[in-house]
């Protein structure tokens, strides 16, 4: 069952978030990409994220969360698309049995719904979800470094729904 998360539920999952987050970039990023990201930042990450519109949803099997997606309106940083694929993360113990497609098509689905038919997200270079993404539907708008402070770069992909 996939539904819209509460703001507790989000709140409490913080260490869900920060553990699928390190496994997903601990093997490809460099050691600065976690200077500052800990699990209490990604407190404060989900916070801020409630704070500023950020929607979240669920996947469950039983009462087990085993993945979530989120989406906000875009802060102005892709012209033309009006909503962003803020997080997609499945737990490892799950990844590659359909969670993330799952997700994803759920999402897709909601923004046909509402007439929303262009979203972008952001993906780091290096991170096997790219290629999902692609499978997706995606495409690679643009590129750019992450913050001076790190050596990671990370991909801009856009997603048009009125196409297949």
């Amino acid at each position: 069952m996939i539904r819209k998360l509460t703001d507790e539920e989000v709140l409490d999952m913080s260490d869900f978030y920060y553990k699928i987050w390190y496994e997903t970039y601990h093997p490809f990023c460099s050691p600065h990409f976690f200077d500052y990201q800990t699990a209490e930042m990604a407190y404060f990450a989900l916070e801020n994220g409630l704070e500023t519109g950020e929607i979240f949803f669920g996947k469950f099997l039983g009462d087990e969360l085993v993945g979530f997606i989120s989406i906000i309106e875009n802060r102005k940083e892709v012209p033309d698309y009006t909503w962003e694929i803020h997080t997609l993360y499945v737990s490892s113990s799950y990844q590659s049995q359909g969670i993330g497609t799952a997700l994803f098509q759920y999402v897709r689905e909601l923004f046909l719904n509402l007439k929303i038919e262009k979203c972008f997200l952001f993906v780091v270079e290096g991170n096997t979800a790219k290629e999902f993404y692609k499978k997706m539907g995606g495409v690679q708008l643009s590129s750019r470094r992450i913050s001076s402070r790190i050596p990671e770069f990370e991909a801009i992909m856009g997603f048009d729904f009125t196409t297949k």
